[in-house]
This record gives C-alpha cells, sequence and structure tokens, in this order.
C-alpha cells in the first residue's frame, strides 16, 4: 500500500461516524508540532470525508494552525492556555492527591505552575512514588521527539545552569 492514508481514513471515518450514530466521540491530539507535519494535510482534507457533527477534535499546540487550515477556518476555536493560577495550582494538586504541603510547594516553584510541567512533576514516579519530585525525566521528557542528535545535545547542555551559586540552590 503506498498511500496507506488514502484507504484506511475513508475507513476510519465510516466506522467513527458509525459510533457517532450513538456517542459523541472526541478526538485528542497533544503535542502538535510533533505530529503536524503528519497531520496537517489529513486534517485540512476532514470535509470531504464528511465526518459526522457528533465528531469533535481536540489539538493541543503552541502555535496556532497553519495555512493548510484555511478552509477549515469557520469551525475551528482558538483557546489560548496560560498558566495556572494559584488557586488552579493548588486545586490541580488537590487532584492528583499530593498532600505533602514541601511537595507541593516544591512541584509549585519548580513548574513556575505551568501546566505539563506540573504534570509530569506530580505523576508518581516508579522509583520512587510520591516521596521526592520526579525530576530526573523531565529534560528527557521535554526531548523526546528531539530526533536531532547535535539539538539533543545542545538543549542537555543547555539544561543545567553552568554556575551554581546561592540564588539557584
Amino acid at each position: 500500500m503506498n498511500d496507506p492514508a488514502t484507504v484506511l481514513t475513508p475507513l476510519f471515518f465510516q466506522a467513527a461516524n458509525k459510533i457517532a450514530q450513538r456517542h459523541n466521540l472526541l478526538l485528542c491530539f497533544e503535542n502538535y508540532e510533533v505530529t503536524r507535519s503528519y497531520l496537517d494535510g489529513w486534517l485540512a482534507k476532514l470535509p470531504q470525508y464528511q465526518p459526522s457533527t457528533n465528531i469533535r477534535l481536540v489539538i493541543a499546540s503552541r502555535t496556532v494552525p497553519g495555512p493548510a487550515w484555511h478552509d477549515l477556518q469557520a469551525v475551528v476555536q482558538h483557546f489560548p492556555l496560560d498558566l495556572f493560577t494559584t488557586q488552579e495550582a493548588e486545586e490541580y494538586l488537590d487532584l492528583q492527591a499530593i498532600d505533602d504541603l514541601q511537595r507541593r510547594q516544591e512541584i509549585i516553584d519548580f513548574s513556575g505552575r505551568l501546566p505539563i510541567l506540573m504534570s509530569w512533576l506530580a505523576a508518581p514516579d516508579a522509583d520512587a512514588p510520591d516521596e521526592a519530585l520526579p525530576t530526573a525525566g523531565v529534560v528527557d521528557r521535554f526531548l523526546r521527539w528531539v530526533t536531532d542528535v547535535d539539538l539533543r545535545r545542545t538543549a542537555l547542555a543547555l539544561s543545567a545552569p553552568r554556575y551554581v551559586n546561592l540564588d539557584l540552590v
């Protein structure tokens, strides 16, 4: 099969539309910066597959959709997300059942209330569940999609401070 998307997409929406006759269907695409090169063209052609109005898409991205989305502007709505407020950060940690006050403050301080970083830091780590911040893998998690060896090496080198003083400790 030379072009699987051409064959599989109509089959996918045929099945999705069948499900959407009985249930609302939500398709989520996270970290769109990584998948944009694969999905932009596919998503821009969605109208030709006549998806049900019971199918909704959520796309998490740091940037707004590109020119390929021009024909979809009438049905696209942007919701810019910002840092959690202090109250939202506290509510999020409540939902994650983080009860230790010191750990809560460390997560808030270290993350700067950035939602994605808070989610990583609040997640239990397999080696040390709920006992310490799982910071060892944070940089690796950010860089998991970076395949360029030089770019990855540079990012890793810049992820640690060159000087440690009282302000950083």
